[in-house]
């Protein structure tokens, strides 16, 4: 007989805290609009004061603008309830979105990099002042910014995404800076794509993490943050089990996870498994965080003596995980 307990994760409030989609996506927006603007003042200044990072900077901003719009855009279909084809809900849209702005980061990485090995054979005059002023504004522009979703990136993967955009420009924003004032002092016009290629390369580091953790996430790994024989010990300690197999354990999105297993008990009446289910649910609730779970329950003799002698089971072995 299979116990089972699935539950709309909507305004869950687990072991950890969890910050509702709906704040997530106003800070998107207001995000979004200020990144906007700095884009605009950057690209022109960029290409008056002839300046790759302050370009690139640009170019990573108008980045960040569609990121913080997908993200907005997914943060709002997760939102949405679960239908007859669509049974955990839309969560997975949010995954679908990180992996979408890590992909972008890459290709961003990648043309900073040819621009900057271009511009190592052809260097061109830089206007550093301007430069200076214009990053300056852009950093602070950041900063806003990702004080707005700093707290959101610590529990939504998507807003994670768009977090790292904006970390990214701000490095960019103090890369340029930084480029400005060496070549005001030392006329030394390759400081620009040297801290140009500086800037690609923590850009990518943060797109490979946020691309692996996606494709985990898509490839229904146990969390990292989860040791699997511990959860097969708290079930078994909460159930008086006799084992605990066949556990799957994954993430449908950012801070939800599901859980199935096949629990083997000594035989009792099917009606005492529901006290059962209902006592691993909630420690596996309040310890990980777990919006679904799904019980199997095997009775023990069932599965050491044949039926014809006699064994009487109110448990029967299940064949299915689900």
């Amino acid at each position: 007989m299979t116990a089972e307990h699935e539950h709309n994760g909507h305004g869950h409030q687990g072991h950890a805290r969890v910050i509702s989609r709906g704040a997530i996506a106003k800070n998107l927006l207001i995000a979004t609009a200020i990144t906007a603007i700095i884009f605009i003042a950057e690209l022109i200044g960029g290409i008056l004061t002839h300046s790759l990072a302050l370009v690139s900077d640009a170019g990573h901003m108008f980045i960040d603008i569609a990121s913080l719009v997908l993200s907005f855009a997914a943060i709002k279909l997760s939102q949405r309830a679960p239908t007859s084809r669509n049974t955990f809900g839309f969560y997975r849209v949010e995954i679908l979105a990180a992996l979408l702005n890590g992909a972008t980061l890459f290709a961003l990485s990648g043309f900073i990099f040819y621009e900057a090995i271009r511009r190592f054979g052809t260097p061109e005059n830089v206007k550093s002042v301007p430069m200076i002023i214009i990053a300056f504004i852009g950093l602070i522009s950041n900063i806003a910014s990702g004080l707005l979703l700093h707290g959101d990136s610590h529990h939504n993967i998507n807003a994670r995404g768009a977090f790292l955009h904006i970390v990214g420009d701000a490095l960019s924003s103090v890369g340029v800076i930084i480029a400005g004032f060496i070549i005001y002092f030392t006329k030394w016009e390759l400081a620009d794509p040297i801290v140009s290629m500086v800037m690609a390369a923590v850009i990518l580091k943060g797109a490979y993490g946020l691309v692996k953790e996606s494709v985990d996430v898509l490839l229904e790994s146990v969390p990292k943050s989860v040791n699997l024989d511990t959860v097969k010990e708290e079930i078994m300690a909460v159930a008086g089990a006799l084992e605990v197999h066949h556990v799957h354990f994954w993430a449908i999105s950012s801070n939800v996870y599901a859980l199935a297993a096949h629990v083997r008990v000594n035989n009792m009446n099917i009606s005492d498994t529901e006290g059962l289910s209902e006592l691993v649910r909630n420690r596996l609730k309040a310890e990980y965080n777990i919006e679904y779970v799904t019980l199997q329950f095997e009775c023990s003799e069932c599965r050491e003596e044949p039926l014809d002698k006699g064994v009487s089971c109110a448990i029967k072995p299940g064949a299915s995980d689900h």
